[in-house]
């Protein structure tokens, strides 16, 4: 079996598709703001970094696997910002609906389909990890811009934390890292919109 020239373009342009959903989060260092192809990225690293360095023992490559497609579904659901409440209505559908829709468009890929299930359901070790990390990464940019970007939305610093803390409870190890993380971003109050 092999792959033409033009299904090569194809899923090329799919990722140029990603490489346009732009996220709410501020590139640390440019004026720019992230990108899910960035995003993906830097979750992928991040996760194989972590299960090296911390010995976790998770399967390397089925977290590089979960992480380069768990945003994947936006090019067709778009990026919501986390606390947009209304706009997160019916987002797990569509996703699922995205989800299916890259499947059958690559159907010659079916492990990308399986691994974006398989993220969607959340439901084993390397999903449920990479779930959480996703959770903290844009908190760890956020912290490195300075905040800029939960000021600019008008986050303040509990509601950012209530909101990850039963959602990076999917991996106690990430769940760690929330916490030292929590404990940082407390002596730090100026990075957060100011209730009155």
């Amino acid at each position: 079996m092999s792959v033409s020239i033009g299904e090569v373009i194809r899923f090329n342009e799919l990722l140029l598709q990603l490489q346009r959903v732009r996220r709410h989060i501020w590139i640390p260092g440019r004026e720019a703001r992230e990108n899910d192809v960035e995003h993906s990225y830097q979750l992928a690293m991040m996760a194989w970094y972590i299960n090296d360095a911390a010995q976790l023992g998770l399967d390397t490559e089925e977290l590089l696997k979960c992480a380069l497609v768990h945003d994947l579904v936006e090019v067709y659901a778009g990026d919501i910002p986390v606390l947009d409440h209304a706009a997160r209505v019916g987002k797990h559908k569509r996703e699922v609906e995205a989800a299916a829709r890259i499947a059958a468009e690559f159907s010659d890929f079916p492990d990308l389909g399986v691994w974006m299930n398989r993220y969607l359901a959340c439901e084993d070790e390397a999903s449920q990890f990479i779930y959480a990390l996703d959770k903290i990464m844009p908190m760890i940019m956020v912290y490195l811009q300075g905040g800029t970007s939960w000021r600019d939305l008008h986050y303040g610093m509990e509601e950012i934390l209530d909101h990850k803390h039963d959602k990076v409870r999917k991996s106690p190890y990430v769940q760690k890292l929330f916490q030292q993380l929590a404990e940082v971003l407390r002596k730090h109050p100026e990075m957060f919109a100011q209730r009155s």
